[in-house]
């Protein structure tokens, strides 16, 4: 009998161990994932980062041209002399 009681002592003991190994293994998958969630998580934030400084470049790119386009279209007026109106209702005489 008592032979027994140690032999389940022992196998009480190799399966404590045993689950204190699978729980650390659980841990290191967990973590993996978590890393795998926080680099997917980067990587969307940096494409998100990209894509707002490319919209931000264009709007710039394009102001600069309507800048030049009403300043081409106020030489081209003083050229053939027409009288300026900067977006002005005419004045009720």
């Amino acid at each position: 009998m008592r032979l027994q009681v140690e032999e389940q002592k022992k196998k009480i003991k190799d399966q404590r161990f045993e689950i204190q190994q699978l729980k650390s293994r659980l841990r290191e998958f967990d973590d993996l994932e978590g890393g795998r969630a926080l680099r997917n998580a980067q990587r969307q934030r940096d494409a998100v980062s990209y894509r707002m400084k490319e919209h931000m470049a264009d709007a710039a790119r394009k102001q600069r041209r309507i800048n030049f386009m009403k300043k081409e279209i106020k030489d081209l007026k003083k050229q053939i002399g027409a009288p300026e109106q900067d977006n002005a209702a005419p004045d009720a005489a």
